[in-house]
């Protein structure tokens, strides 16, 4: 059973990153755009990337997107049955300290993604960048990583049981359910937001920062704290549709699957 929920959200993971690539392109347009471009709304980048790349362009990179997507999963469960061997279930922190883990290891296929995205040319990005640029930001990764789940305990534990039950009463949907988890888990993304934008800077611009505290510095300094926030509209709309439709078409693989094997 547990390889089969693997194996779904696997599919599920895949389908989802490819849908909803476009607008998670224009979010890392907008975050690591420069100081003066004249660019710097949704709708105008949106625009841009139709006019310089064509449909296609909001489609790049994401062979890297699918696999790091992919990879996460099952990154996430190959550490899981390692480290613990099935003894018992991970706790929180041992949840969180593998899901870190898994950040790691898979950020280079998000530095590759990220380069493909806001790259120009085709090019060898690994050659480009050499194995050291291929982890340019993963300290901002890491952080932006901890902050969403420290936000997300409190979000998960006392608001979306609130919500769920002031909204539906006591015997709630799983669509109903489900709508409020996605919305609630806007709240995280938010609070990490600014390093997410640290992170994808870092990596397009690995020499013009010499750690993360100087991309904050600069970032702020140079274009203001509203720069932390570039990119924001569009990511907050993938994230929570993404995740919406991540669970629904998980579960229309599993329950199909599930179906066949009786």
């Amino acid at each position: 059973m547990a390889d089969i929920r693997v194996a779904a959200g696997l599919f599920a993971s895949a389908i989802t990153s490819f849908a909803f690539s476009p607008l998670l392109v224009v979010s890392h347009v907008l975050q690591t755009r420069v100081a003066g471009d004249e660019v710097s709304d949704t709708i105008a980048t949106a625009q841009r990337v139709l006019e310089e790349k064509g449909v296609e362009g909001f489609y790049d990179g994401v062979g890297a997107l699918v696999a790091r997507s992919a990879f996460v999963l099952f990154t996430k469960k190959s550490l899981e049955v390692m480290l613990f061997r099935r003894r018992h279930r991970p706790s929180a922190i041992e949840s969180v300290a593998v899901s870190t883990l898994t950040e790691v290891i898979t950020h280079p296929l998000d530095t590759i993604y990220t380069l493909q995205v806001v790259s120009s040319t085709k090019r060898s990005i690994v050659n480009d960048v050499g194995l050291r640029g291929l982890f340019a930001g993963v300290v901002a990764n890491v952080l932006s990583h901890e902050i969403y789940h420290l936000a997300y305990v409190p979000v998960q534990r006392v608001l979306e049981p609130w919500l769920v039950t002031t909204l539906f009463g006591d015997m709630p949907s799983n669509m109903q359910v489900l709508s409020v988890v996605c919305g609630c888990s806007l709240i995280p993304m938010l609070l990490s937001f600014p390093f997410k934008v640290v992170k994808h800077r870092l990596q397009v611009n690995r020499n013009k920062y010499s750690s993360t505290y100087d991309c904050f510095k600069q970032t702020v300094q140079q274009e203001g704290t509203g720069a932390l926030w570039h990119g924001v509209l569009s990511k907050s709309v993938e994230h929570v549709s993404q995740r919406f439709v991540y669970e629904i078409v998980k579960d229309y693989f599993l329950t199909s699957w599930i179906r066949q094997l009786k």
